[in-house]
């Protein structure tokens, strides 16, 4: 290769696009080279892997995005994003120049960071020698760190799944027959719609408007990960119309989560990151975008249809004409007048899960573990199919033509090679309509045993607690789109700022007031210390195993964001260690319970791997936050080796 291949620019478009625009980009002045026309691939390589490398080797990467790009979900065209993104990821720059054509606009970009945040062109046809000028000019600059374009990581994309896991996922799936049982909804009738509402002000501060007023609470009580239970509040608003019809509905005036992004200006902390009125309002859309694909997605069926959120122009300039009052009147009046589509949706999903039985599976070796999988997907419904005895051990289509998921068993010693090459062509079956129907399993290897190029792919290992029971969820679920495989990238950053603006800052010193105070609890705990636990198999019980509950703690109630009211309450335990009792406060690290839930959805695009890494960077983050006087412990420790009553007993003791 070359020596100069470093210098030139990698073009990723459709193919239309390349056939309108070859010869404006080849005529730039500068070295172009359009992806399939690499005449560095290595030849008898796999296209995943060609495509890789290519990507790899070359500095600048132009995306030519236009709405049949977009439209069309093409399975290559997103491997190709997916690839491009990645690249930044581990470099640490963004390489990326996006170019539209065609008359697409700058709002129907994805709001996925790095794509939004890359130097973005477009090709105008009245500005068009300009145009080309400008591309040149940027193609030829320096790579910019992404420390610099996205100092907070992914914010948008932990605060979004915060949110869902923390709060929404509890309250949605039985709020309409709640709603119904409300005596305001009775005498209200036809003037309540069942839904909730959501306001995301580009200001990230709480809508006030006194349009609207707080009238009363709905109660939703559900477990939550190691603790005896959570209460959450649904607030029902009330607005009347200018007749002076009362119209009721569920509304949160911003998302707690959300608000942090205020809170970021109005309370300077260790390595805080100042936030523009341009950097809020894209964190507010690229919310938006989030949330809106986790409550749509077929996985949360229960939650489809019943949130609507309403991003809100509140700049003192150029904003919104109405008030906050009125649009959601309006939005109220429209949503009572449409029909309700979730039967419809309903029997859809359950029409797709009918056609789900046929799967692939697939080992170089016809062992003991293709038997036992064999074994494992017929007793949950699954027809399996695998190669037949004398059959070569490489794919055909026809092989994959009748099956909706392949399964890769990938073990100790195995033909690596031949694996990453059926893996491969598997994709490459499904690429065309935007769907990955392909699932690795990884029994006693490590990820770094797949190739870079099949890294993005979402697989399961028998390191995971489990990991046959998510197998099973996967496969009984809806089909994975390429899409929701595009790497999250650090989210870390975003939960723990979240943890702190929105829990810790209020908690902890609430916590310090209740031990001075010297209640009954308070005076029964063997060390005064808040212990947060961290699994090393991110496996997240409903309780804390053989502990003994004693009470729970109530510390503090804040009003945060549109959460009015909120109460943070703590569990205590009890374990025995020889003759002593030792009592103590704990609960499991909330922000990395939501990125197993990430990880365990397959569409949030966070493998294993990645996970782990982000609960790593998550803990050193909170710690540089709170300093080394916190009373706050994290306790790591590996539940799969040791259990939880001896680690408590250790690090109990270690205080004492």
């Amino acid at each position: 290769m070359p020596e100069n291949v470093a210098d030139e620019v990698l073009v990723l478009c459709h193919p239309v696009d390349k056939q309108k625009h070859i010869h404006e980009i080849r005529n730039l002045g500068i070295p172009c080279q359009f992806l399939e026309d690499d005449p560095y691939a290595e030849p008898g390589r796999d296209l995943l892997y060609n495509t890789q490398q290519s990507i790899n080797r070359h500095r600048r990467l132009l995306l030519i995005l236009s709405d049949q790009f977009l439209e069309e979900k093409n399975g290559w065209l997103i491997f190709q994003v997916i690839l491009a993104i990645q690249k930044c990821q581990l470099n640490g720059e963004c390489c990326l120049v996006l170019l539209l054509v065609r008359d697409m606009e700058e709002d129907l970009i994805p709001k996925i960071p790095i794509l939004d945040k890359a130097k973005i062109l477009k090709l105008s046809k009245n500005q068009y020698t300009q145009s080309l000028k400008t591309l040149k000019y940027c193609l030829k600059g320096q790579l910019k760190p992404l420390s610099d374009l996205l100092p907070l990581g992914n914010l948008a994309h932990g605060l979004a799944w915060s949110h869902f896991y923390g709060y929404m996922r509890h309250i949605l799936p039985g709020l309409a027959k709640k709603i119904k049982n409300l005596n305001s909804y009775k005498i209200n009738h036809g003037r309540m719609p069942i839904k909730f509402y959501m306001f995301l002000p580009t200001s990230c501060k709480a809508i006030e408007d006194n349009g609207f007023k707080q009238e009363e609470d709905l109660k939703v009580t559900a477990s939550h990960v190691g603790s005896s239970g959570r209460t959450f509040n649904v607030h029902i608003y009330s607005v009347c119309d200018e007749g002076g019809r009362m119209y009721r509905c569920c509304l949160q005036t911003i998302p707690p989560s959300l608000s942090l992004l205020s809170s970021l200006d109005a309370d300077p902390y260790q390595g805080h990151v100042q936030l523009s009125p341009q950097d809020r309002r894209l964190e507010v859309k690229r919310f938006y975008f989030i949330m809106k694909t986790i409550l749509d997605h077929p996985k949360n069926e229960k939650c489809n249809d019943l949130a609507k959120m309403i991003i809100y122009d509140d700049s003192e300039i150029g904003g919104e004409v109405k008030r906050p009052s009125e649009v959601l009147l309006d939005i109220i009046k429209q949503d009572l007048n449409t029909d309700n589509s979730q039967s419809a949706t309903a029997s859809t999903y359950q029409e797709e899960e009918k056609t789900a039985e046929n799967l692939f599976l697939y080992s170089v070796d016809d062992d003991q573990f293709l038997q036992e999988f064999t074994d494992l997907f017929e007793k949950n419904g699954f027809v399996v199919r695998s190669l037949r005895p004398g059959q070569p051990l490489f794919l055909q289509d026809e092989d994959l033509s009748e099956c909706r998921w392949a399964i890769f068993l990938i073990k100790k010693n195995a033909a690596l090679d031949l694996l990453n090459l059926n893996i491969s062509a598997a994709i490459t079956s499904c690429m065309d309509n935007g769907e990955l129907n392909v699932i690795p399993v990884l029994i006693d290897v490590e990820p770094d045993c797949l190739p870079e190029s099949l890294r993005w792919v979402t697989y399961v290992s028998n390191n995971e607690p489990d990991y046959k029971d998510r197998l099973i969820q996967i496969l009984k679920g809806s089909t994975i789109t390429m899409e929701s495989q595009i790497p999250s990238g650090d989210v870390f950053i975003g939960l723990a700022w979240g943890y702190y603006f929105n829990y810790l800052r209020f908690f902890l010193p609430g916590l310090e007031n209740k031990m001075n105070e010297k209640g009954e609890l308070a005076r029964s705990l063997s060390v005064e210390r808040f212990f947060v636990l961290l699994p090393l198999s991110c496996s997240y019980p409903d309780t804390l195993a053989d502990m003994k509950f004693v009470g729970q703690m109530k510390i503090v109630t804040k009003t945060i964001g549109g959460a009015i009211n909120k109460t943070f309450n703590t569990d205590c335990y009890e374990i025995q260690s020889g003759d002593k009792t030792l009592r103590f406060l704990a609960e499991y690290c909330t922000p990395c319970v939501c990125l197993k839930s990430m990880h365990d959805s397959t569409f949030a695009g966070l493998n294993t791997m990645q996970m782990e890494d982000q609960i790593k960077q998550f803990k050193k983050k909170i710690d540089i936050i709170l300093g080394k006087d916190s009373p706050l412990t994290f306790v790591e420790y590996d539940d799969t080796k040791e259990t939880l009553t001896d680690v408590m007993i250790r690090e109990i003791e270690g205080f004492n």
